[in-house]
């Protein structure tokens, strides 16, 4: 887990102002030794001294307790893994140090890190494809035999004299028509290199609007009021339906909704079983589209159009999004999550996920939602003085590729890679549609309840391919008895726990069987 850099961070500010350490000590009422080990990050500190310190230090608490630090210190302590620098002994400490020192440099340590993995990754992926894809080398072979074919007719006209004019007229045509192939041949070649799937999540606007959403803990109160506006003017007296939503758009925006067969759609404009044509102001549905997929959609489309400056000031005014696309992915990453605002109203949601104890089956039925949905808006229970359980969240497909990440602040989740196999997000897909609940245990003896269940998105037809996903949420087991999941499981009793790691990568735990890296990065390819 990630070491704070706070101590470093509080004896840097003390420095500034220029004040002693005993002078400090004594104005919080500790002794200048407490003070001391706290500075050097030997010490926790509790919330009324941390309010103290940043009153003391003219600091706002939250630059004080620096989440976003711990964020960075975890991520140096990934990339200090990876067996090209391993070699450097490179230490937990020295990754704090360094974040409460200069977070300018250390920022661009992991954003340089995150270019390189991005590039590795794309190498590796053109490789495969220029190895392995049978239409390359069958391009190539026509290619050269055009040129071939070309060069020899060239060669013909150029060197004989005395052909007649027919013959002439057949060479030539027969040059001009080679090269027209050749032309069409290498247009194929570019087409293919420029559809080859090489982009990876490494330092792309998905991370950078990753970024976005954790610094804002995954919370945005003017969202929050804007979508609770916005549903009394749809429906004052409850949760907007269907019709009252789709009648809104309508009358509201002039949208025409329509519900309409597959082949009715474009492909290339469909997303969620969904397409929107903002010129014409038509919105389709698939007519076999679940109704929990296109009632979110509905939302959406209606928080994307009645909160569009709300939305897009937020994306503008972060550091975080420094490219046209991440600011215009974001502005859809808030836009759906205004959608959940509207279905979902926090203080009404709040207080049925209280009282069901965070069942999310039965939340599910009650707002009509997904169990990823529900999911997702318990996440970002997250108002100051009217919190929910806090919880991480994580989506994965069965390869183990995590697609979706919220991080809690002594529970990072892996950016780079997989999470440990053992964790309950990969035991899911064992029994797809079951909750899987699990006590894990990291090896520095924190412990948190996963809650995890493997689900397939609906399928366009009987032949499909089932398309799985595994969605998990975790919170300290301290919270675990407020959920209806540590029901029948004595959080006291020795080995109730699964003892889990991070990552193998970042494991200390060196005799696991589990492990799929022996410590010194290799594959364990003999292992038993």
């Amino acid at each position: 887990m990630a070491q704070s850099a706070i101590g470093l961070k509080i004896r840097d500010r003390r420095l500034k102002l220029g004040i002693s350490q005993t002078e400090l000590a004594h104005r919080l009422g500790i002794s200048a030794s407490y003070l001391n080990l706290i500075e050097r990050n030997k010490r926790n500190i509790a919330s009324r001294l941390l309010i103290g310190l940043a009153d003391q230090l003219n600091v706002d608490v939250e630059w004080l307790d620096g989440e976003a630090e711990r964020r960075l210190v975890q991520e140096l302590h990934e990339l200090a893994t990876d067996p090209l620098l391993r070699e450097f002994g490179l230490g937990e400490s020295s990754a704090a140090d360094l974040v409460a020192r200069s977070p300018e440099w250390a920022t661009a340590i992991v954003a340089i890190y995150r270019a390189y993995i991005n590039r590795n990754e794309a190498v590796a992926a053109l490789s495969d494809r220029l190895n392995q894809d049978p239409f390359l080398g069958e391009a190539i072979h026509k290619m050269l035999t055009k040129i071939t074919t070309i060069r020899s007719t060239a060669e013909i006209l150029d060197t004989i004299a005395d052909l007649d004019d027919v013959e002439r007229q057949r060479f030539q045509s027969m040059l001009a028509t080679e090269s027209t192939n050749l032309s069409g041949i290498a247009e194929g070649i570019a087409q293919f290199f420029d559809t080859a799937d090489t982009e990876t999540a490494a330092m792309t606007p998905l991370e950078e609007v990753d970024d976005f959403i954790l610094d804002r803990n995954n919370h945005f109160p003017e969202i929050e009021q804007a979508a609770e506006a916005l549903r009394r003017e749809i429906d004052a007296f409850a949760i907007p339906v269907d019709s009252k939503m789709i009648d809104f758009l309508t009358r509201r925006f002039g949208v025409s909704v329509r519900f309409v067969a597959r082949d009715e759609m474009d492909p290339e404009r469909t997303w969620n079983n969904v397409e929107f044509d903002e010129p014409s102001k038509t919105f389709q549905i698939e007519e076999s589209a679940p109704a929990t997929g296109y009632r979110l959609q509905v939302a959406r489309l209606i928080c994307r159009l009645a909160l569009r400056k709300q939305i897009a000031a937020l994306s503008e005014r972060s550091p975080l999004l420094r490219s046209d696309e991440a600011r215009g992915r974001a502005e859809g990453a808030l836009a759906s999550y205004a959608a959940a605002c509207l279905l979902m109203p926090y203080q009404m949601f709040l207080e049925d996920a209280e009282r069901a104890r965070y069942d999310i089956e039965y939340l599910a039925r009650k707002y009509g939602a997904s169990y990823e949905q529900i999911c997702h808006r318990l996440v970002s229970l997250q108002r100051p003085g009217a919190e929910g359980v806090p919880f991480a969240f994580m989506r994965t497909d069965p390869a183990g590729f995590i697609t979706k990440r919220m991080p809690l602040p002594r529970l990072p989740l892996p950016r780079y890679g997989n999470a440990c196999p053992l964790w309950a997000v990969y035991n899911a897909f064992q029994t797809p549609g079951a909750v899987c609940r699990q006590i894990a245990e990291f090896p520095n003896s924190e412990r948190f309840l996963f809650i995890a269940r493997a689900q397939g998105k609906a399928q366009s037809r009987f032949n499909a391919p089932r398309h799985l996903v595994s969605v998990m949420i975790a919170c300290d087991v301290l919270y675990a008895d407020r959920t209806i999941y540590a029901d029948g499981l004595d959080l006291n009793a020795d080995g109730l726990e699964v003892p889990v790691g991070p990552s193998c990568r970042l494991c200390s735990r060196r005799a696991c069987a589990y492990r799929e890296q022996a410590m010194d990065g290799s594959p364990r390819f003999f292992s038993s």
